[in-house]
């Protein structure tokens, strides 16, 4: 539904204003959990704030940490060569309205991560997200962040499986991700955010093609 919709529909109830007062309180909740979040959470720690919540995620299996890191490394080196902004990996904390999110990567055109500072912690949603699944992630991924990414001008999404090495590619429409298409094996992915790489879907999962990908960068 769009905020919109929703707006009509709370408009309709009797007791708008009860919970109206419910959500504000929700909200200054949420507000106070933030200032938590960032006064106790370390470096050391991969940690995300859901919606009032703070989350602590455990570590990665070797697959999930090798897709990761892989991807991570043909995006970085492409960007970083054809100067095009900036490639974070896990622990740079992206702030939405809500909530904070630690991805595993995402990508920022040069014109935002230009204006990115030493000191900084919280970042603006990137053009780029992808998340590799892992069975604790799942119904985030999936779930609140699918919706919030969007919501938050994301343009470009990626779910990532490393059990059965299949990659699903959503882009943005009018606040909402639609499915491009799911991809592995021999099958040809196009990052949109960066304009000109493209690689096979194995190249996240396999050593040799990925290194065979990263040679042609």
């Amino acid at each position: 539904m769009s905020s919109d919709e929703i707006s009509w529909v709370l408009l309709q109830q009797p007791d708008a204003w009860l919970i109206l007062d419910k959500v504000q309180r929700q909200l200054e909740e949420e507000a106070r959990m933030k200032e938590v979040y960032l006064a106790t959470v370390t470096e050391q720690e991969k940690a995300e704030l859901i919606n009032g919540t703070i989350v602590h995620h455990s570590p990665v299996k070797t697959r999930h940490a090798d897709a990761s890191e892989d991807l991570f490394i043909l995006l970085r080196i492409y960007a970083r060569k054809h100067k095009l902004g900036r490639v974070g990996h896990e622990k740079m904390a992206i702030e939405c309205s809500r909530n904070i999110y630690e991805p595993d990567i995402c990508f920022w055109s040069l014109e935002v991560s230009s204006r990115f500072e030493p000191d900084q912690m919280l970042f603006p949603p990137p053009a780029y997200i992808a998340e590799v699944l892992s069975p604790s992630t799942t119904d985030a991924d999936r779930g609140i962040k699918f919706r919030d990414y969007a919501a938050h001008g994301v343009q470009e999404y990626w779910i990532i499986d490393p059990e059965h090495q299949v990659i699903e590619a959503y882009d943005t429409h009018e606040g909402l991700f639609l499915l491009r298409g799911k991809y592995q094996g021999e099958t040809p992915l196009e990052v949109r955010s960066l304009p000109g790489l493209n690689f096979p879907a194995r190249a996240v999962f396999e050593s040799t093609v990925h290194d065979q990908a990263l040679h042609s960068i």
